[in-house]
C-alpha cells in the first residue's frame, strides 16, 4: 500500500510565512513592481540563502553534540561543514552557468561564465528583485526558527545525516527555474508562467513543512557513540 502524501496548505504557524511569500511576490507582480525574470532570478538566488542557513544548522548540530558529550566521528565533525561549503558552492556555481546560458538568450548583456558580474548586473537592473529576496530571506529564517530551532531538530540528527537535506529542495526549485526559462524563451504569457513557478515553489515548501518526518533531519543520534564519563 502506497504511503499517503500529506500537504497542509491551510495557514498555520509552520506555513504562515510560505503564504506570506506567495502573496507578497504575486502582489508585486500584479502591481507591476516586479517582473517574471526578477522572480525567477530571485528564486534562483534563494539557493544561497538556503545554503547559508544550512551551515548555521550544521554548526548548531555540532555545538549540541559537543555540549552533550557526543563523540565526533570521522564524518560528524567540523570538517564536514567545510566539505559542505565547498561542495554546495561548486554545485551552485555549475547551476549558475547553466541558468545564465538560458538567460543570455533573452538578455545579451549576460555572460554565462561571469558569475559575479552577472549577479551585480541583475541586482542593478532587474526591477523588484530586492524585496523578493528580502521576503525569501524572511521566509527561510522563519522556517529555520519554527521548524528547526523550536522543535529542537538538532538533537535528533548528526551532521553526516543532515548534509544532503538542502539538495532535494534545491533540485526541484532549480528545475522549476530552468523550466521557467524555457517557457520564457518560447512564450509571451510571462506573468502567468511566473505565477505557475511561484505555485510550484510553494507546493514544494508546503510539502517539506508538512512532512518533517520525511526530511533527512529525521533520525536519532547513535548513543553508542557517547563518550564514557
Amino acid at each position: 500500500m502506497k504511503e499517503k502524501i500529506n500537504i497542509h496548505i491551510i495557514p498555520n504557524r509552520q506555513n504562515a510565512f510560505i503564504w506570506f511569500n506567495v502573496l507578497f511576490v504575486a502582489t508585486l507582480l500584479l502591481t507591476g513592481e516586479t517582473n517574471a525574470f526578477s522572480i525567477v532570478m530571485a528564486y534562483f538566488m534563494e539557493t544561497l540563502i538556503i545554503g547559508a542557513i544550512h551551515v548555521f544548522k550544521m554548526f548548531i548540530i555540532l555545538k549540541y553534540a559537543n555540549a552533550n558529550g557526543v563523540e565526533r566521528t570521522q564524518n560528524n565533525g567540523g570538517g564536514m561543514i567545510l566539505f559542505f561549503i565547498f561542495h554546495y558552492t561548486f554545485f551552485v556555481a555549475i547551476q549558475s552557468m547553466f541558468v545564465f546560458v538560458l538567460l543570455e538568450m533573452k538578455d545579451p548583456k549576460i555572460d554565462p561564465f561571469s558569475i559575479f558580474e552577472n549577479v551585480t548586473y541583475i541586482f542593478q537592473n532587474y526591477d523588484g528583485i530586492y524585496p523578493i529576496l528580502i521576503s525569501l530571506a524572511v521566509f527561510n529564517i522563519a522556517d529555520f526558527y519554527l521548524n528547526f530551532l523550536m522543535p529542537k531538530a538538532y538533537e535528533k540528527i548528526s551532521i553526516e545525516k543532515s548534509i544532503l537535506s538542502p539538495y532535494g529542495r534545491i533540485f526541484v526549485q532549480q528545475f522549476a527555474v530552468i523550466l521557467g526559462f524555457f517557457f520564457f524563451i518560447f512564450s509571451f504569457a510571462l506573468d502567468i508562467i511566473a505565477l505557475l513557478i511561484v505555485g510550484i515553489k510553494a507546493t514544494v515548501d508546503f510539502y517539506i513543512v508538512s512532512n518533517p518526518e520525511k526530511n533527512p533531519f529525521k533520525g536519532k543520534i547513535d548513543l553508542s557513540k557517547m563518550k564514557n564519563p
